[in-house]
């Protein structure tokens, strides 16, 4: 018995070493150091091969980063409330999205000027992350596995 909870303990802990924060290469720190120089309570993960994406806060705002492993910046999303969508973005969302409720939108800003808006929509069991341009176009609508956004939600699986 000992050595099964001794293997769920382990267990756990790789678990949440996996998920744990990373240390980002010194180029995408100091490109990030550059950009954000107002950051609080910065928090690295890797977002894929060679990507690195920064959690932070500044001006008590939620924002998230990301570089390429060479420092190269390649988004930033910051919170926004859903009154601040342009109106194009909220009337699509009514439009097309009728009955979903929206539960957090962000600006996405992107090198070469783009502007772009994300809102994550549920309506009964499902999720969805739809980007819209500023004049309220759909660029992209995805559904979200609750069990890849925080693995603790749902119990089904």
């Amino acid at each position: 018995m000992k050595m099964k909870q001794t293997m769920i303990v382990l267990a756990l802990l790789l678990a949440n070493l996996a998920c744990a924060q990373v240390e980002a290469p010194k180029a995408v720190q100091d490109a990030f150091k550059a950009k954000f120089t107002n950051a609080k309570s910065v928090e690295w993960e890797m977002e894929e091969e060679g990507e690195y994406e920064a959690n932070f806060k500044m001006n008590k705002v939620e924002m998230s980063a990301n570089f390429k492993s060479d420092g190269t910046w390649l988004e930033t999303e910051t919170e926004i409330k859903e009154k601040n969508l342009p109106d194009a973005v909220k009337a699509t969302l009514k439009a097309k999205y009728d009955g979903y409720e929206v539960e957090e939108t962000t600006k996405i800003e992107k090198p070469n000027g783009v502007v772009q808006y994300e809102a994550e929509i549920e309506k009964d069991e499902e999720t969805l992350e739809v980007i819209f341009n500023a004049n309220g176009t759909v660029v992209s609508s995805k559904v979200v596995n609750e069990d890849d956004e925080e693995g603790e939600e749902g119990d089904e699986g």
